[in-house]
């Protein structure tokens, strides 16, 4: 993630990069059972897909992602609003 960071904020073309860097950290988080901590990569990871990236496979994993995380953390609304946007991708 650190090596995408860095060029993303000078050449928007790296921001897929980084969103899946980010996408792929807070995966790794939640396989640790790390929710909370999942949770910062992952939602900047969808902001990044929702602003930049035109990436809809890669913004639907970071929203099933996120809604996982949420869900363990007992989150249902906000879990079940972002696995219906990941539906709508």
């Amino acid at each position: 993630m650190r090596i995408h960071r860095a060029p993303a904020t000078s050449d928007a073309r790296r921001l897929p990069q980084l969103a899946s860097s980010l996408n792929n950290l807070g995966w790794r988080l939640l396989a640790l059972s790390r929710f909370e901590d999942a949770l910062v990569p992952l939602n900047e990871a969808v902001a990044l897909y929702r602003r930049h990236v035109e990436s809809p496979d890669g913004h639907a994993r970071s929203l099933y992602n996120l809604g996982v995380g949420l869900g363990h953390l007992r989150r249902h609304r906000e879990a079940r609003a972002a696995e219906r946007e990941a539906r709508r991708l």
